[in-house]
């Protein structure tokens, strides 16, 4: 099974007023099931191009055929499922309900979000010395920050695909030298931890 959120070219982003929120693919193999769904803010339109399946809307079956439009009221549960013994593919666009709300909580998310430059500032301000409660809380906001650029690139790119995949090892990498990092400076502030000599 594979669900991936489509990505837009970002200067043709929906403004405000739109109430576009996301495109979606899906390919599913024969037997495969995607996970029931519901959304109380938003509608959902299911467009089927290859294969044949079952679309499951509120505990009602629904056979569709490539070329079939479904649509998804707000608040209703529903699955998509492959029946044919070929591949399904399937997008989906979801679009808030009423003139556009719901934009500007996302628009307030997209200002929230993380960023790997600001992950390297943090890295390049760590103090050249550290004692064990500044050491601690760096490691902290470290993996904070790493966990929700992870959060990011799995929502914007799915996890199957090697790019974010390369995007992710990149972060790790990243975070763990500086964790390497910020325990020299810790260790070299404390010195060397001492061995007592056993007789």
């Amino acid at each position: 099974m594979r669900v991936r959120r489509c990505r837009y070219v970002p200067e043709f982003a929906p403004g405000s007023q739109s109430r576009f929120r996301s495109l979606w693919e899906y390919e599913l193999d024969h037997g495969e099931e995607t996970p029931s769904n519901e959304h109380s803010d938003a509608e959902v339109v299911f467009y089927l191009t290859h294969g044949a399946g079952e679309m499951i809307i509120d505990r009602t079956n629904r056979v569709i055929k490539p070329g079939e439009v479904v649509f998804i009221p707000p608040s209703t549960p529903h699955s998509l499922a492959n029946t044919s013994p070929d591949m399904l593919r399937a997008f989906s666009i979801e679009s808030t309900i009423g003139g556009g709300e719901g934009r500007d909580e996302s628009e307030a998310a997209a200002q929230s979000r993380e960023t790997i430059g600001h992950l390297q500032q943090i890295i390049d301000g760590l103090p050249t010395s550290m004692d064990a409660p500044m050491a601690i809380q760096s490691i902290v906001r470290l993996f904070d920050i790493g966990g929700r650029l992870s959060e990011q690139i799995e929502e914007a790119m799915g996890l199957d695909n090697q790019e974010a995949l390369a995007a992710l090892t990149s972060i790790e990498n990243k975070i763990m030298a500086s964790v390497v990092e910020i325990t020299r400076r810790y260790l070299r502030r404390v010195g060397k931890p001492r061995h007592r000599r056993r007789f």
